[in-house]
């Protein structure tokens, strides 16, 4: 029998999972003059060769910790 995520996929027998991290990447951002954090890392502040102004190193969150999700829907 299978545990954890192929279980959820195969067998259908677990119906919804609560991720235990939160998952991302590390990108390079656009800067949003408007929003307050990226006032804060100003520090990080550099033009990327298409002109933009971007903040580096910044985390890219794709599934938030303790986020519910099933085969349907994502409740987080």
């Amino acid at each position: 029998m299978s545990d954890g995520a192929l279980s959820f996929y195969h067998d259908r027998f677990v119906r919804t999972r609560i991720s235990k991290f939160s998952y991302g990447i590390f990108s390079n951002i656009r800067f949003d003059p408007a929003d307050p954090d990226h006032q804060q890392r100003l520090h990080n502040l550099f033009t990327s060769r298409d002109g933009l102004k971007r903040i580096k190193n910044s985390f890219s969150l794709i599934l938030p910790k303790v986020c519910v999700f099933s085969f349907v829907i994502a409740r987080c």
